[in-house]
């Protein structure tokens, strides 16, 4: 063979391997493009092939070219981890670059299905988690959404991806995060959105990504719905607080001040005055008073020390405390409890507060001349439960409109004065929000059921507490108001 043929069969071999080399390179272009290897794949390719034309001028210069090329392809395996540490150096003839390039495109098809599962996982872990999380593209189309944030706008996953943003969310907030991360800048923010009548607070983070070889935003909501309401609870409590304390705060302050002034010698004004003192310091401890025993009540902490209780005792106890306010007003205070209550497993001191609550507010809203009564009785036990109590506190007095009855257990809510009857029955505001808490610590319930200028029948209900075998349960009488 002559040289010119030898020198042209050479570089008929050597145009094939380029060829082969550059089709394996390109197949792992078009597989990595997401890996981040595109680049160092295509830095190799575009050596290879720039000097590939070089390699026609003379033999040297071919292997060198040929040594190079198998350089950067080792370089480029050992760099990513796919076959290891090249043991082997780089072969400067056309056999060796094929073998070196099979071996990196082997190597990479490996890579990129473990890359495959590693990502399949990824998806499931997001698919999993609680918080609501969303993929949008710049143009504000979802990519992907994961289960809870299908069930945060109330689709089916199908009709979430491919959805505009803007046809999910009609909250101006999450659109202006949106539009602040499309800018490329990270953007937070609490959202509120109403679904199904009810109002979430969402914490609400917007931070740009690259998405399918573009720019996107992901999305992510943590709902701080109860976090805000206990927030807001506090703020109101304390300002409720604060005036409560400031309105007798400030009366006793405008008595010692008329007595060390004007009424300084004044003996009748004296005795005016200290009345209107001790009047207001009684209404501060019973504020206090009230305030730690909500405190206590409402502490998840806070555990009922339960023991066996003779409710008949109880409540004859309760006779005497409100035996001289009831006859000061021609009220009648009857109490008619089963005999079975003389062993209830609860906690006395709970149970004596709420009853006392419940009685004073009955006496409280009684009109003059009228009756309250309060009745005890045993309800069935169910499950295999023991039998239950059932305490009614009955009056005849003004009653509770119907729009006030779902608040009256909120804390310093009260039926504004012109309703009530005037200031003289005007109270914390605390009390029915200490039964509330007091019964729920002791595993029972209280029901209210009124009729405006008829009167108002309190229920508390407390399961599995009545001692003793054989007590025959009285069906639950059907509740009388007046």
């Amino acid at each position: 063979m002559t040289a010119g043929a030898m020198t042209e069969h050479h570089m008929k071999e050597i145009g094939s391997a380029a060829a082969v080399a550059c089709a394996t390179l390109v197949v792992g272009l078009c597989a990595l493009w997401a890996t981040g290897w595109v680049v160092a794949v295509v830095s190799a390719a575009a050596a290879g092939m720039s000097v590939w034309v070089l390699v026609t001028r003379d033999t040297r210069r071919r292997q060198m070219v040929l040594a190079s090329i198998g350089g950067r392809l080792t370089d480029l395996a050992s760099k990513h981890g796919a076959i290891g540490e090249a043991t082997e150096p780089a072969v400067a003839t056309l056999g060796g670059l094929e073998r070196r390039a099979a071996a990196v495109s082997e190597a990479i098809g490996v890579a990129m299905v473990r890359l495959g599962d590693q990502l399949h996982g990824l998806e499931d872990v997001i698919e999993a988690l609680d918080v609501p999380l969303m993929a949008v593209s710049v143009d504000g189309h979802v990519r992907l959404a994961n289960a809870a944030a299908c069930a945060l706008v109330g689709r089916e996953s199908e009709a979430v991806k491919g959805a505009n943003l803007e046809d999910l969310f009609t909250e101006a907030a999450v659109l202006e995060l949106m539009r602040q991360a499309r800018e490329g800048r990270h953007a937070a923010g609490q959202v509120r959105i109403n679904r199904n009548l009810m109002v979430r607070v969402l914490d609400t983070q917007a931070s740009p990504v690259r998405l399918g070889g573009g720019r996107g935003v992901v999305l992510s909501f943590q709902d701080v719905t109860d976090l805000a309401m206990a927030v807001q609870l506090k703020t109101d409590f304390v300002g409720n607080a604060s005036h409560e304390l400031r309105t007798p705060i400030a009366s006793i302050r405008a008595a010692v001040d008329t007595l060390l002034g004007p009424a300084k010698n004044d003996p009748q004004m004296h005795t005016r005055f200290a009345e209107m003192i001790r009047a207001n310091v009684v209404r501060l401890e019973e504020l206090v008073r009230d305030l730690l025993d909500l405190s206590r009540f409402e502490s998840e902490e806070s555990v009922a020390s339960c023991a066996e209780v003779d409710c008949l005792e109880l409540c004859a106890d309760l006779a005497q405390v409100f035996e001289q306010e009831h006859k000061d007003r021609s009220i009648e205070l009857e109490f008619q409890l089963h005999q079975a209550l003389r062993r209830v497993w609860t906690d006395r001191s709970a149970l004596e507060l709420v009853l006392r609550n419940l009685i004073e507010n009955a006496i409280k809203f009684s009109h003059d001349g009228g009756s309250v009564r309060v009745l005890g009785s045993v309800v069935a036990g169910e499950g295999g439960l023991r039998p239950g109590v059932r305490i009614d506190v009955i009056d005849q007095g003004i009653g509770i409109p119907v729009s006030h009855q779902q608040r009256i257990f909120e804390r310093f809510f009260q039926v504004d004065q012109a309703r009530s009857g005037g200031a003289q029955r005007r109270g914390t505001g605390l009390g029915l929000a200490i039964v509330k808490h007091a019964v729920r610590r002791l595993g029972g319930t209280v029901e209210v059921k009124s009729v405006w200028k008829q009167g108002t029948t309190m229920t508390v209900l407390l399961p599995d507490s009545v001692m003793g075998g054989g007590v025959e349960a009285e069906p639950p009488r059907r509740r009388e108001v007046g």
